[in-house]
């Protein structure tokens, strides 16, 4: 390894071809996660608890107690938003 007279000018020169490179790659387009809106959409345990802004043992728990409804298919849980909506309960 050759000793640099300048280093200013050698991290100028790596910079550049950095840049070159994140500039000639093609952008690939992200797909935004699915954020259900409809009603009658099945949310996962963790997409129903983020939406009640709990955690999922909370979810299970008011489950248990019958607050919510929990759906089956093929071993997975799911959770109806209109239902979940309507469990809601106005506090004064």
């Amino acid at each position: 390894m050759e000793a640099v007279s300048n280093p200013f000018a050698l991290l100028n020169e790596r910079l550049d071809r950095i840049e070159k490179l994140l500039t000639d790659r093609p952008v690939q387009e992200v797909e935004p996660p699915h954020q259900p809106t409809d009603e009658t959409d099945l949310l996962t345990p963790k997409e129903t608890a983020e939406l009640l802004r709990i955690s999922i043992p909370t979810l299970w728990r008011w489950q248990k107690k019958g607050k919510v409804k929990c759906y089956g298919i093929g071993g997975k849980r799911y959770y109806k938003r209109s239902e979940i909506v309507e469990s809601l309960t106005e506090k004064k």
